[in-house]
């Protein structure tokens, strides 16, 4: 520190790559191990001095690759994310599952199934089982992207080698399929024909059965997000009774409703009565319940869609 001035992140990067074209290659890792509070620009100089350099063996730490990969996923960051990746693969170490699982997150959540898939094969390429967490985090990355056929297969896949799905997995399912069903009835009542349907309809898995999934998660003890799953899903096919009763058995087991789950139920007092949803609204207000934006605009369409249909 000169004159009470501090260096910045920007300064601790410039070193890092100063070292590195100078060939001080053991000294950049020693300077980088000592920074406190390491940026995603430091991450980053890392990498790019370690790739320039061709040392590949450096990378000795996993949980050092792990930081830098959550770094960089953090920012949005996935083409440097899989640099780093790929030169692990180079390298003399094995990437860790969760390294694995993580990359494959970030291109399911950016809708890359394509490299989620090559992510998910190469971990089992290199002898590394994925998990009940790899599973379901592609599933519902293929569901995301309407990619019924690879979901199904990749559902199939899963049992086939032991992997038990847990209640997030059936959650994921039960909310997916149901999104499936929706647009398959909006199709056939509109004439509209989607080609995903189509291929979903000729793949021979449409008689998939949601109350499968459903007797599954209320097997598995449902939690919180499994009831609110289960309720706006109820909402949503004109079976508010039946969300009425999910909603008053998750109260009795104990789970206490959150913002989503009044709002879901709320949201389906379409037709039913702006009397009980805003009885519903009071009853969140009572039991501390802090309302959000959305849980306004479902009060307020409640209350229009009943003004249109007495009138």
């Amino acid at each position: 520190m000169v004159h009470g001035l501090e260096p910045q992140s920007a300064t601790y990067s410039i070193v890092i790559e100063v070292l590195y074209k100078g060939g001080k290659v053991n000294e950049a890792g020693l300077f980088f191990d000592n920074l406190e509070g390491k940026s995603l620009s430091n991450h980053v100089s890392m990498i790019n001095g370690l790739s320039e350099q061709g040392k590949n063996e450096l990378l000795v730490s996993k949980a050092r690759c792990s930081k830098l990969l959550s770094g960089l996923f953090e920012k949005g960051e996935t083409n440097k994310a899989l640099m780093l990746f790929k030169d692990i693969l180079k390298s003399e170490n094995s990437p860790s599952k969760i390294m694995c699982t993580k990359l494959t997150s970030a291109y399911c959540r950016a809708g890359d199934m394509r490299m989620a898939r090559w992510v998910f094969d190469m971990m089992i390429a290199r002898g590394i089982t994925p998990d009940v967490v790899s599973y379901t985090i592609m599933l519902n990355g293929y569901y995301w992207v309407n990619c019924l056929k690879e979901a199904y297969d990749l559902f199939d896949d899963m049992i086939t080698n032991g992997i038990q799905p847990d209640i997030i997995t059936y959650t994921v399912l039960y909310d997916e399929e149901s999104k499936v069903n929706r647009k398959k009835i909006i199709g056939r009542d509109t004439g509209r024909k989607d080609s995903n349907m189509s291929k979903y309809m000729t793949t021979g898995r449409e008689h998939r059965n949601l109350s499968k999934y459903l007797t599954k998660m209320q097997e598995l003890n449902p939690d919180l997000i499994c009831y609110t799953v289960m309720i706006d899903n109820y909402c949503k096919s004109d079976n508010l009774q039946g969300a009425i009763r999910l909603f008053n058995e998750m109260i009795e087991r104990g789970l206490k409703p959150d913002t989503v789950a009044y709002t879901s139920l709320i949201s389906g007092f379409c037709f039913r009565g702006f009397v009980e949803a805003q009885a519903l609204y009071d009853e969140m207000l009572l039991q501390g319940v802090q309302p959000d934006s959305r849980t306004m605009l479902a009060l307020k369409n409640v209350k229009s869609k009943n003004m249109r249909f007495k009138g």
